[in-house]
């Protein structure tokens, strides 16, 4: 029967390139029986492939493993320029780049669950902050929001749970 632990999905390291695999097994008709054997897809990770991304996303991406980098042309030289910091930050979850650039990166687990390298998405530091500056004064206006309707729904439930117990007490 299909059990969809069968099927697998993620990066692989194969020579020195690194690949988006899956793999799924094929059945006849149904999901059940014996499998016929699996399918299994992938692509190269490519800088073609994360312009793609880049192109949806609308930020810069790269990837480092192995002491190799896969980047878009137009960032290219500025990594070159920075590579010590790059590399000297791999296990920092945010880390700077230059006074005008944040780097955030998140480890490229394989399928066998081994980290095998870093994504890293570059931000614009004062897009950082300024949506960092969003959020803490929409938290603010929330809170404020919350506790109004929690006192106004208390206030109203007080009145209604006293009138039922007064109305008890009369008929009592």
């Amino acid at each position: 029967k299909y059990d969809e632990t069968y099927c697998y999905s993620g990066f692989i390291q194969y020579d020195t390139n690194l690949y988006l695999i899956g793999v799924c097994p094929i059945f006849k008709t149904t999901t059940e029986g014996i499998s016929q054997g699996v399918v299994i897809l992938g692509r190269k990770i490519s800088s073609t492939f994360l312009q793609g991304m880049e192109d949806q996303l609308g930020n810069n991406i790269f990837i480092t493993y192995d002491n190799q980098i896969i980047c878009t042309d137009d960032i290219k030289n500025d990594l070159k320029n920075n590579i010590n910091i790059i590399k000297n930050n791999e296990n920092n979850s945010i880390y700077e780049l230059g006074d005008s650039k944040l780097i955030g990166n998140y480890p490229l687990v394989d399928i066998s669950e081994n980290t095998i390298g870093y994504i890293n998405i570059i931000e614009s530091r004062d897009m950082y902050l300024s949506t960092r500056k969003l959020l803490e004064q929409n938290i603010l206006i929330v809170a404020t929001i919350f506790g109004i309707s929690l006192f106004g729904l208390g206030f109203k439930l007080k009145g209604i749970i006293v009138n039922l117990i007064k109305k008890l007490e009369y008929e009592i």
